[in-house]
């Protein structure tokens, strides 16, 4: 028998149980000889792959291989992946015919995917059609029974409480949006006229949109799940600027990312998540005045993290200090809102770059 077994696949089922465990089926592409005698079937009958992932049996990751999937979102339904697995000398995996990952890397995202064929001319996307690429992947992919439980018909108390929820959420998101854009335009504007703001991960454009009207500051908003850009009726009624939207990732080694940080002055981020660091990293870089609201911190995603007396950064407290170490030229302040609510933030007055 083979030391390991190397294929490429879509993940059909995934459930991820935390820092080190999570399991997955995989489907084989069709037509490899060598999984098809591995496996004990013929081609045509090649059955769905059963495989664990175990930290302590994860090898040390090459360049491209992808991360250990601490969180469900990290093994996405649908995606294809080149997974490398070998028999486990756990007894359970044994009895449940499980493979073990030693390495793996996702070769198409199906969220990348679902973007590319809900773009929309102009810009953004259609969140509908989106959503619809979406699902139906998802229930191409899972498994009978997955299906049989989403088909349940969901009761009537369930989808108000949900529907309260959703209203709640989006009231707390408008109010922390109001609180940050009222702190920025007393603490970060220049005020001259100058002022050119990009606001990373911004969503719909609710930070932007209050900036316009307090300020009449033109903003520039970037995310990759931007929906077709909002009319703001009530910025046209104000004759404010309307935020110019772009639809992709913040990353700061990418073109389309310096090609607008060079046209701003202030770099802004309200729980941007993952693009928090690069964008401090290039305001610092650039000279650019920078205010983010630090949120989550993804110490799986980021694990070469650490402090300056090398304890590595795993919470949320931990962060914001390793923020803090980049320059001591960044502050640190509490908005009074619920939830993480500390901004760090540089201003930087006259000419940048």
């Amino acid at each position: 028998m083979e030391s390991h077994l190397d294929l490429i696949g879509r993940i059909t089922e995934r459930r991820s149980m935390g820092k080190h465990l999570a399991f997955a089926k995989i489907l084989p592409q069709p037509g490899d000889e060598t999984i098809g005698r591995s496996l004990k079937c013929s081609n045509d009958t090649i059955a769905k792959v059963s495989v664990v992932f175990r930290s302590a049996c994860f090898d040390q990751p090459h360049e491209n291989d992808g991360v250990f999937p601490a969180k469900r979102s990290q093994i996405p339904y649908g995606a294809i992946v080149e997974i490398r697995i070998r028999k486990s000398s756990n007894e359970d995996d044994q009895k449940q015919n499980r493979w073990v990952v030693a390495r793996w890397r996702i070769l198409v995202h199906p969220t990348d995917r679902a973007l590319e064929v809900a773009a929309v001319v102009g810009g953004g996307f259609s969140y509908s059609k989106f959503l619809k690429i979406r699902a139906d992947a998802f229930l191409h992919t899972c498994s009978g029974q997955r299906k049989q439980m989403l088909s349940k018909t969901v009761k009537p108390t369930a989808r108000r409480d949900s529907s309260l929820e959703r209203k709640d959420y989006a009231r707390s998101k408008a109010l922390r949006a109001k609180i940050f854009a009222s702190w920025i335009t007393e603490h970060m504007l220049r005020n001259d006229g100058s002022d050119r703001i990009l606001d990373v991960a911004g969503g719909k454009g609710q930070l932007s949109r209050e900036l316009s009207l307090k300020a009449r500051v033109p903003c520039v908003v970037v995310d990759p799940l931007i929906r077709r850009p909002p009319k703001f009726n009530d910025l046209l009624k104000a004759d404010a600027p309307l935020p110019e939207f772009r639809s992709h990732k913040f990353l700061k080694d990418q073109e389309k990312t310096m090609s607008i940080v060079s046209d701003s002055t202030c770099l802004l981020g309200l729980h941007p998540d993952e693009p928090t660091e690069d964008i401090l990293d290039l305001s610092l870089r650039y000279n650019l005045s920078v205010a983010i609201v630090p949120c989550c911190v993804f110490p799986s995603l980021f694990p070469q993290r650490s402090l300056a007396n090398g304890v590595p950064v795993r919470t949320y407290e931990q962060f914001l200090a390793y923020l803090l170490e980049k320059n001591s030229r960044l502050h640190i302040a509490q908005l009074p809102f619920e939830g993480r609510n500390y901004v760090i933030y540089c201003k930087v007055d006259g000419e940048t770059h």
